[in-house]
């Protein structure tokens, strides 16, 4: 009988950092996130259902949608594309779309005699034939992972454009000989229409390049945060429930305790966050000591202790072992969710 009662409050409560979760008693809520799933003692079947068409599926609608509006020979733009873009695609992938429209400050005209349009760009034929091989590129090979790295090999490569096309497609999964068919083509020529047709539509009509749209909407201010710190606004702008664990550790740091720091001093034993508490809940539970005004969109925390943010209880430390042992500043968007 009281391996039964026990059996049955493993069912009933889940017990993390010394607070329990209650369990729904209807199992459509059992996927609601994966603290409840455990807390409902679910088997792993279940929990690899609720992954497959639950939780996969709420993580892409929560994705940002990053469009990058550009051309392949301009300065700026490969400055862009080979800093922000590059890092945000090696850090935060899993919460954002990036799409990438190679066409820019180009313009088009139609040919009826070739029913083909010709395009002329800001930097020239061989800009337009950047933009072509762009174009193609990610036609054929659709999935980001594919196409990103070519784009930032040939933007962050100089030479002729045909030829570093062809030397990075070497080092990616590219097949050229299959983009250049394209870029030849009848099917390229109109892909490269579509862009076109996308850039003039742009509402504002675009100004410059690069040009950023997140989750379809842009102003001055968003293009002036994306140039200086993409990955930042990417997270400030994603509203899902499941941040990746990517997401603590981008903002590193070294500590000056005397400048432009937020100084956090514990109270009651605080020592460690379980995944069970809201950001803002901790700083109910702490003493912050500004030097400078407090921005509440964003919260700067020293952490002077390991914390254990996942139900695995794995320990993610983020001591740096510095010189002197300084903590590592870590940024959170106010509001996130640590489970």
């Amino acid at each position: 009988m009281y391996v039964s009662l026990i059996f049955s409050t493993i069912l009933v409560f889940y017990i993390h950092g010394g607070l329990a979760i209650n369990c729904p008693k209807s199992p459509a809520k059992w996927c609601d996130n994966k603290n409840i799933a455990k807390a409902c003692g679910v088997c792993t079947k279940v929990i690899e259902q609720c992954n497959k068409y639950v939780w996969k599926v709420r993580d892409m609608n929560d994705r940002v949608n990053l469009s990058i509006y550009y051309e392949t020979l301009c300065p700026d733009c490969r400055q862009f594309i080979t800093t922000q873009v590059w890092n945000a695609y090696q850090s935060i992938l899993s919460i954002v779309n990036i799409s990438f429209v190679p066409y820019g400050n180009a313009r088009e005209i139609y040919r009826p005699e070739t029913k083909l349009y010709q395009f002329y760009c800001q930097h020239g034929a061989d800009e337009c034939y950047g933009n072509m091989i762009h174009t193609c590129v990610i036609y054929l090979y659709p999935n980001t992972t594919d196409h990103l790295p070519f784009i930032y090999c040939t933007e962050s490569t100089e030479g002729d454009v045909g030829t570093v096309a062809e030397q990075c497609a070497e080092k990616t999964t590219v097949d050229f000989d299959k983009v250049s068919a394209c870029v030849q083509s009848r099917l390229g020529n109109q892909l490269q229409h579509v862009y076109a047709v996308q850039t003039d539509n742009l509402k504002p009509p675009h100004q410059y390049v690069p040009w950023v749209t997140v989750n379809g909407e842009h102003t001055e201010d968003m293009e002036q945060e994306a140039e200086k710190d993409l990955i930042g606004l990417i997270c400030k702008t994603y509203k899902g429930s499941n941040p990746p664990a990517e997401l603590y550790p981008i903002r590193k740091k070294q500590i000056d305790f005397h400048h432009n720091y937020f100084i956090i001093k514990q109270e009651n034993n605080f020592q460690s966050i379980d995944n069970t508490c809201f950001i803002h809940d901790l700083f109910q539970q702490i003493i912050v000591q500004p030097s400078t005004n407090i921005n509440y969109n964003d919260y700067l925390i020293i952490f002077q202790e390991k914390m254990n943010l996942f139900n695995d209880n794995e320990q993610y430390d983020y001591f740096d072992n510095y010189e002197h042992e300084i903590p590592v500043l870590l940024w959170f968007r106010k509001g996130y969710r640590l489970c």
